[in-house]
């Protein structure tokens, strides 16, 4: 698949509806593995390659899982409970991870491929390993591809995480959900996909308690009952689509815009030059003028996550002056510059800071998106290229975002998406 941008495109105009969040929907089609009782999920975005990948996953294990579009999957489980072998269904993805916690619980074993998704660097999974093995279960590699855990009991434990975690926090609490005590998780990340699964845990008969604090408690329970739950919008499309309006110069209304998950990255966007403004149930993200230079550090929540780093490093692409973005999380996180350098940025990195001067005149070419974020760095930075901008290998982009082409269309930009 590809995405051809013809740019530079007119300013973006109009408004678009953001979509269930992919990193939420993940999780709790995961968690659904707990449930004795049906399971109803609202907002999940259907559409999306890593969503199909799990859904596939999930009937692998036993699931009979029912889809009812735009966004509704209900989830059963026909033989009472789930297998133990999650089944390799040829694109892995890093929630694979996640079938551990909730299927050691349900079951007392788990065999998961060992996870695919981007290529941003080291991702390990020992926080996973360690967290598990606090709560009584026994971890190991079997054969390169596979990690395997048993307990025959699970207890609750005090966790402390060396660093913060979403996968080994939502780990941590799919396990101990069943688990005999209380766990009570230290230096957990909060993150808002982190706050959904708890609420739906807790729609299943979980008690979990998130604290802002990066403290989670969580009291273990005889069983989980079904539950219906419609995951939070996608923040990281909200992003996508300011610094999209923003780069272009235009004017686009987003329509669910999460402020309240966004609020540092939006001061810094403001610091920039872009203006949001609060219209009922919509966000308007404009920039009236030029845009000032950015000078940001990436961090956990409520900072400015890794994943936003390519989509800023394209915007300050047309900053007036020179911009420092620092990802302290992901070092190798930066394979999609030299594609944006293809475009006539001119940039370096020095250290973990990627050191952007601008503005720059963008010129269109063939480019490759080297992962999710970073394909959508270059189709935001296509818009203010001059000529048409291809990007290839855009099954990346289709993995996290539902329809980017035709919504970007309907803004007013010029792109499609071509099937190869």
């Amino acid at each position: 698949m590809r995405i051809m941008v013809k740019g530079p495109s007119d300013p973006l105009e109009g408004s678009v509806v953001l979509s269930g969040a992919k990193n939420s929907a993940l999780k709790v089609l995961t968690a659904s593995v707990l449930a004795t009782q049906p399971v109803i999920l609202d907002n999940i975005p259907l559409d999306l390659g890593d969503i199909r990948t799990t859904i596939a996953m999930l009937c692998g294990l036993g699931g009979t899982v029912e889809e009812a579009p735009p966004g509704r999957v209900r989830i059963t489980w026909p033989t009472g409970s789930p297998k133990a072998v999650v089944p390799d269904v040829g694109v892995s993805v890093r929630t694979s991870l996640l079938f551990l916690g909730g299927l050691l619980g349900r079951v007392g074993r788990a065999s998961v491929p060992l996870p695919g998704g981007c290529p941003i660097g080291e991702r390990p999974f020992d926080l996973h390993v360690m967290a598990l093995e606090a709560l009584g279960a026994r971890c190991g590699v079997e054969r390169p591809d596979r990690l395997t855990a048993e307990a025959r009991t699970l207890r609750g434990a005090r966790i402390e995480f060396p660093i913060r975690t979403t996968g080994g926090t939502e780990n941590a609490m799919l396990g101990a959900v069943l688990a005999e005590g209380q766990t009570s998780l230290f230096n957990a990340h909060t993150r808002p996909e982190v706050g959904d699964l708890a609420s739906f845990l807790c729609s299943l008969g979980a008690d979990v308690a998130v604290h802002g604090s990066g403290r989670t408690d969580i009291t273990g329970v005889n069983a989980c009952a079904g539950g219906h739950h419609a995951v939070i919008f996608d923040n990281m499309e909200a992003i996508t689509y300011a610094v999209c309006a923003a780069i272009s110069g235009g004017s686009v209304a987003i329509r669910h815009f999460p402020e309240a998950d966004l609020e540092v990255p939006m001061v810094y966007l403001r610091e920039a030059g872009v203006c949001f403004r609060r219209r009922g149930d919509q966000m308007i993200v404009e920039r009236p003028g030029s845009l000032c230079p950015l000078d940001l550090s990436t961090g956990t929540y409520p900072g400015v996550s890794s994943d936003m780093q390519p989509l800023l490093v394209a915007l300050a692409t047309q900053a007036d002056g020179t911009s420092r973005i620092t990802d302290i999380r992901f070092r190798g996180r930066f394979q999609y510059l030299e594609q944006l350098s293809a475009l006539g940025a001119d940039l370096e990195v020095e250290g973990n800071t990627i050191v952007v001067r601008g503005p720059t005149a963008l010129r269109g070419t063939t480019v490759h998106a080297t992962d999710l974020r970073g394909g959508a760095a270059m189709v935001a930075a296509a818009l203010v290229a001059d000529g048409t901008t291809i990007v290839e290998n855009a099954e990346q982009v289709s993995r996290g975002y539902s329809s980017l082409p035709a919504k970007l269309s309907r803004l007013g930009a010029r792109v499609e998406a071509v099937m190869c």
